[in-house]
């Protein structure tokens, strides 16, 4: 360990290590930013975790996918929430939030469908190897059974073309899922106690 000097008289190793305690806390504080937001069945999109006071305002832009190459002004937001009107006209909206010089692209983590209540975009998760879900890719959802034409037809516009359905044989056979308007899509039928199954036999 190096010991810090001033004008040949040293620095007490207790106001050293203080000094090394908050850079360690201003860092942190830095690199666990995570604003989220999410979509309400009023039609609203929330945001929190913002961090935005009068002295550091929060930039929101808009974006139509997740690329954010052609975003618009969104909002400015001076507090760690802040609610707005769900944008018109996009099927999954995305937001460009800057901060102090950082950025970060976030998605609603759940889409507010009348048929499917708990349908979450696994966007924005970190693995286990440090890396990060991209937003947009992987969903996971409750019964899809009960999704009206309009949850069909955002759904479709995302680009959602495979469902891998964990239920039972007998789940499906009660509550089976027709799905609508896609001209290319794929059905995966196992479930989840295969899979269990399959993990606990695999060498």
């Amino acid at each position: 360990m190096t010991i810090a000097y001033t004008t040949q008289r040293r620095v007490r190793p207790v106001a050293v290590w203080l000094a090394l305690a908050v850079v360690a806390l201003h860092a942190a504080a830095a690199e666990t930013w995570m604003p989220a937001c999410d979509e309400t069945r009023n039609g609203r999109y929330t945001f929190e975790g913002l961090a935005g006071s009068n002295e550091s305002s929060v930039e929101i832009d808009l974006c139509p996918d997740v690329r954010c190459t052609n975003k618009t002004e969104f909002a400015t937001v001076k507090e760690d929430t802040y609610s707005a009107p769900m944008p018109q006209g996009l099927a999954r909206p995305y937001f460009l939030v800057k901060r102090q010089g950082e950025t970060r692209i976030i998605g609603a983590r759940r889409l507010a469908l009348v048929g499917a209540y708990n349908f979450r975009d696994l966007g924005g998760i970190q693995t286990l190897d440090g890396k990060t879900v991209r937003w947009g890719q992987a969903f996971r959802s409750d019964t899809l059974s009960r999704l009206t034409t309009a949850d069909f037809n955002r759904l479709n516009a995302i680009g959602v073309s495979l469902v891998c359905d964990l239920r039972t044989r007998d789940e499906r056979r009660t509550d089976p899922t027709e799905w609508q308007g896609a001209a290319l899509f794929s059905y995966s039928h196992r479930s989840a106690k295969t899979i269990k199954a399959h993990r606990k036999t695999a060498p």
